[in-house]
């Protein structure tokens, strides 16, 4: 009937890294989660959202950091009303919205340095659904990198040397990524 999980199957796609500072000049040295978002074409089947202009779209959207700072959809919703409204009450809320542990893990991902995004372990930060009906089960998604990370974060970096290692990496040759697919087991966590 459809979807990414094909025998045989393969796709075109387009690929796009980027920074998770709202910043776009934010320089590549400065401490950030990485993001990877990939858009796969000709993917028959229903879509929860299709898109218009695609409608044989998939698209995955994963962070470099396996674990995301917020562990619910009402939090999620609580703590960007609070970042996009800028009204001090409602920031003062952050906190309580984050837990420890979540504030822990934002500061770790806004940590983060990398040396080259094609030289970098992706996650998905919401599980997804493989299958249908009584076969379906709960996936996480991660993309990581084949072969060696040689590059390394230069002693005075560029304000965007993130693109310059991605240029010279390809320009060596392809790069290759595999797409690993988690299931979430008999866990007894509920994915809700």
């Amino acid at each position: 009937t459809g979807g990414v999980f094909q025998p045989g199957a393969s796709h075109e796609a387009v690929v796009r890294f980027s920074n998770g500072s709202p910043d776009p000049g934010s320089p590549d040295a400065k401490g950030d989660t990485r993001g990877m978002a990939i858009k796969l074409f000709g993917v028959k089947g229903e879509k929860l959202f299709p898109d218009p202009g695609n409608p044989d779209a998939q698209d995955f959207i994963l962070i470099s950091s396996p674990n995301f700072f917020i562990n619910s959809a009402r939090n999620y919703s609580r703590f960007f009303d609070a970042v996009n409204s800028g009204a001090l009450l409602k920031l003062a809320g952050i906190p309580f919205y984050l837990g420890v542990q979540g504030g822990l893990q934002a500061v770790r991902m806004l940590r983060q340095t990398i040396a080259n995004p094609l030289e970098t372990r992706y996650w998905s930060v919401v599980p997804s659904q493989l299958g249908e009906g009584a076969a379906r089960q709960a996936v996480k998604l991660s993309v990581r990198p084949l072969g060696p990370a040689t590059s390394t974060i230069p002693a005075n970096p560029a304000r965007d040397f993130l693109r310059a290692a991605m240029v010279r990496t390809l320009m060596q040759g392809p790069r290759q990524m595999e797409f690993l697919v988690q299931r979430c087991g008999d866990s007894g966590l509920s994915v809700e």
